[in-house]
């Protein structure tokens, strides 16, 4: 993904190869999703996708930090309904500062190679198991279920997981 991202829109129309009606109908169910939820998608056909691996360097140390769900949730927030550029150094320093970390660490974590070493293994492993989008739900280690679903179609997912026997 280059720096200055690329429009939404065209990502999901070369990565899935979606046409624009069928982009435009999954934004509005997401919205309506997010809305039932409390959370307000501010997507249009103008909304860019960023590369976010100095955002998962930062929630990979904040995991340590004891921060990784309130900084997980701020950048869900500048993303998805600020419309922030999330792979911006001065808007991730910000946001990091404003939670749980010093100015001082937030800048360490993002130079720091070791933790890009961590994040791309990481990355590496959900490659291998096959997982391409996101959201991805994973269950136990073992069930997926990718996209945007409510809660009551996770629910049911995580009943029929808990229905089966013991292996």
């Amino acid at each position: 993904m280059p720096a200055i991202g690329q429009n939404t829109n065209e990502h999901i129309a070369e990565k899935y190869g979606s046409d624009p009606a069928t982009i435009q109908a999954n934004r509005q169910s997401l919205k309506n999703l997010g809305l039932a939820e409390g959370v307000n998608f501010q997507g249009s056909d103008k909304s860019r996708i960023y590369n976010t691996f100095l955002a998962h360097k930062l929630l990979h140390k904040a995991e340590e930090l004891g921060c990784q769900v309130a900084l997980k949730l701020a950048l869900f927030r500048a993303y998805f309904e600020q419309q922030k550029n999330v792979s911006d150094v001065q808007t991730l320093l910000a946001i990091a500062v404003e939670n749980g970390f010093s100015a001082e660490q937030a800048q360490a974590v993002l130079a720091d190679e070791e933790i890009s070493q961590a994040v791309r293994q990481r990355q590496q492993q959900y490659t291998r198991a096959g997982i391409t989008s996101v959201p991805t739900f994973i269950f136990n280690q073992q069930y997926s279920v990718n996209g945007a679903q409510d809660a009551e179609t996770l629910s049911k997912v995580m009943a029929d997981i808990i229905s089966q026997p013991a292996s």
